[in-house]
């Protein structure tokens, strides 16, 4: 009997490195789920934005990557279109935001040359 007591403190060191490792589990675990509730919950905030077609400030920030002040700032100075029924609340349209987040089109550089050769051959033949 005497020959097992000198594994009782490795036993003992085991059982603590047990309880210790599942606790890193339990706890790798818990952040695990955490994030895939945060993403969950992007997910259907996303849903969410795509089925409206009437959006309000926050709508607008998550659409156009903007922050709600910007946005502030830009419809006091008549920069992005919007809408005021009750004359404080502020609403868009989800085309008319898209419309104006493409506006100003810059081209590519194949369509500059396109462009150019175009006008090269235009005013060779007037």
């Amino acid at each position: 009997m005497n020959s097992y007591l000198h594994y009782l403190p490795l036993f003992a060191s085991s059982l603590t490195d047990t309880r210790a490792n599942t606790m890193l589990l339990w706890h790798n675990i818990k952040r695990m789920e955490e994030a895939i509730m945060q993403k969950l919950e992007a997910i259907e905030q996303n849903m969410l934005l795509a089925s409206k077609t009437v959006l309000m400030i926050q709508d607008v920030s998550a659409l156009t990557g903007l922050s709600a002040s910007t946005i502030y700032q830009m419809t006091s100075k008549h920069q992005i279109p919007h809408y005021k029924p009750t004359g404080r609340l502020l609403y868009f349209d989800r085309q008319e935001v898209e419309s104006w987040m493409k506006q100003n089109r810059i081209g590519t550089i194949s369509e500059a040359q396109q462009a150019a050769s175009k006008h090269i051959v235009s005013k060779k033949y007037q």
